[in-house]
């Protein structure tokens, strides 16, 4: 439940319902052992599947067993559409017109220009119910709308809340955020990627090696670098060769900047991630990354 109230006489309230949870299993061969998880988001309490979700992370976890380490070099890389959120998270910031006005996203000045691949469409869409985010109107109260932020490739818009929408001379997006003991900021609802017409299976047997990015291991924090774009990161995943998988492989940093990572967007897979993140979107085929490990 949220309400807003302000003293001119504004006065605005929604709920929403939704259920969701979690399944971690560990699981042993020998010397080996994995961890995973697999988890729910629902609308009605009648449709959680909680075995059918413990049955998943009992499998991914099985999966990952017995990894090997993966080779140093340059690979094509598959990023599974539930990593996808996590990796993207590191452009959100860069979206708001306060990051742009006070010199910290990437993306200043890029307005109308191209940012990543011409199969790259995103959506900031506050009305989507797969997500978390749903909301008719924002924390200034302002009714929410539908806004194209990235059109093939090119960037469309910043999002704006009334104060940076009038700073900037921008469209008002109505993407105004607060929690109750923090400031007026902006933030994004829920991104909707644009699929594309691959399957999983087809992009993992594009190339002659690509790295199938499972689980981004030490988080975002320690090796991200908002001021640059530079990104380092522990993963996860499995190695395919001809399009066949070879078996997990683990113990590599995954490096990058984001603006290449944008650029280097190959395609996009035909299905989308589970419901309940605020980022819906496919796999995402990256034409090359770095990857540093045995």
């Amino acid at each position: 439940f949220r309400r807003i109230l302000i003293s001119q006489g504004l006065d605005l309230s929604f709920k929403q319902n939704s259920y969701s949870g979690y399944s971690y299993t560990l699981a042993k061969e020998g010397e080996s052992s994995k961890m995973d998880s697999d988890s729910f988001f629902v609308r009605k309490f009648q449709d959680i599947d909680a075995a059918g979700v413990a049955r998943k992370a009992t499998e991914k976890a099985l999966s990952r067993l017995n990894a090997k380490q993966l080779k140093t070099g340059h690979y094509a890389v598959v990023i599974d559409r539930e990593v996808v959120p996590q990796l993207f998270a590191m452009m959100d910031g860069y979206f708001s017109a306060q990051e742009v006005f006070e010199g910290k996203s990437l993306f200043q000045g890029k307005l109308n220009q191209k940012i990543a691949g011409e199969n790259l469409t995103v959506l900031d869409d506050p009305f989507d119910e797969r997500g978390p985010s749903l909301r008719p109107f924002d924390s200034e109260g302002a009714p929410s709308q539908k806004t194209v932020l990235i059109e093939k490739g090119v960037l469309k818009n910043f999002l704006t809340n009334l104060e940076y929408a009038k700073k900037m001379n921008l469209p008002h997006t109505a993407h105004a955020a607060r929690s109750p003991a923090s400031p007026m900021g902006i933030s994004t609802s829920n991104l909707v990627f644009a699929k594309g017409e691959k399957s999983l299976q087809q992009l993992l047997a594009k190339y002659d090696k690509v790295v199938h990015l499972t689980s981004l291991t030490g988080g975002l924090h320690a090796g991200f670098k908002e001021s640059s774009g530079d990104f380092s990161l522990p993963a996860e995943g499995f190695l395919y060769e001809n399009g066949k998988n070879t078996g997990p492989i683990d113990q590599f940093v995954m490096s990058g900047n984001v603006m290449g990572l944008l650029a280097g967007i190959d395609e996009l897979g035909n299905e989308y991630n589970k419901e309940g993140n605020s980022t819906i979107a496919p796999d995402v085929l990256i034409k090359s990354l770095s990857f540093a490990g045995a």
